[in-house]
């Protein structure tokens, strides 16, 4: 059953977080072939904001494209900042 009150989150949260800073993390990528560019491949580069002028949109995609973000499309755009 989910916790429902606040207490009950926080004691959920709490026993998460243990198990987490418990765990053996490993790298998806080896830090011996890291590099800034395989780096940002691992990436989604977005903007969620529902207020997103249309040059916030623009910016984000040339960052997108610069530093190569690992997405399917160059950005996460708002269906209604599309013109059609």
């Amino acid at each position: 059953m989910a916790p429902s009150t606040n207490e009950e989150w926080k004691s959920a949260i709490a026993g998460v977080a243990a198990k987490v800073n418990s765990a053996k993390i490993t790298a998806a990528i080896p830090s011996s072939t890291l590099t800034a560019k395989s780096l940002a491949k691992t990436i989604d580069h977005t903007l969620l904001k529902l207020d997103a002028t249309e040059e916030q949109i623009i910016d984000l995609c040339k960052e997108a494209v610069q530093y190569d973000f690992a997405v399917l499309f160059p950005c996460c755009i708002i269906l209604s900042q599309l013109m059609y």
